[in-house]
């Protein structure tokens, strides 16, 4: 019995295939049909690093106003992740989505030792560091520290909500000049 292959089939991803085996970019004998309705447009087979991108970015609506042919993948990747940021609330331009918070941050926010890009943003990143290799701020394993992270975000809401520095320093084991210096970033800079 021979079996009869279908001229049009949708995959599970919601792309449209059509049965041409003779197509330069036949898979099984299937083309993508928004590659042919891109090369049918152009008028010529497009060659392997193109991508048509999909505007709306429904796989299945492949009317010629809504494809875009683009110069290879990693272009196309670039444009999906300004997308992104760009419906979070961010600048496209300017700007990263954090994998981890899902907000949109400045691209300094995303900088690693070595010239890399992180995918997390730097609070979330060090957030990471503590939970999965146990590393903790400066202040809270270091042998002479006084206090904890917790006594030095207490200090500074104590300090935001406008309480005397000698009120403070009578509760914790520590001068009102340490308290000056926590409240200015130059003593657990560390402790977020």
């Amino acid at each position: 019995m021979t079996r009869i292959a279908q001229p049009r089939r949708l995959d599970q991803k919601g792309y449209v295939y059509i049965h041409m085996p003779g197509h330069p970019r036949a898979s099984t004998g299937y083309v993508y049909e928004h590659v042919l309705v891109a090369e049918r447009a152009v008028g010529r087979f497009l060659p392997l690093p193109i991508v048509v991108h999909h505007h709306n970015e429904t796989k299945g609506d492949n009317r010629n106003s809504n494809l875009a042919i683009l110069p290879d993948d990693s272009y196309h990747h670039s444009l999906h992740r300004r997308r992104r940021v760009q419906l979070a609330g961010g600048d496209p331009w300017h700007d990263r989505l954090c994998c981890r918070c899902r907000r949109p941050r400045p691209e300094s926010e995303f900088y690693c030792p070595g010239g890399r890009h992180s995918r997390l943003c730097k609070s979330c990143n060090r957030e990471y560091q503590r939970e999965h290799y146990g590393r903790r701020p400066h202040s809270e394993y270091h042998p002479h520290s006084k206090l904890g992270a917790d006594d030095v975000r207490a200090i500074r809401a104590a300090v935001a909500a406008g309480e005397p520095y000698s009120s403070i320093a009578a509760r914790f084991p520590i001068s009102a000049g340490g308290i000056c210096r926590i409240v200015q970033g130059k003593a657990y800079r560390s402790v977020a």
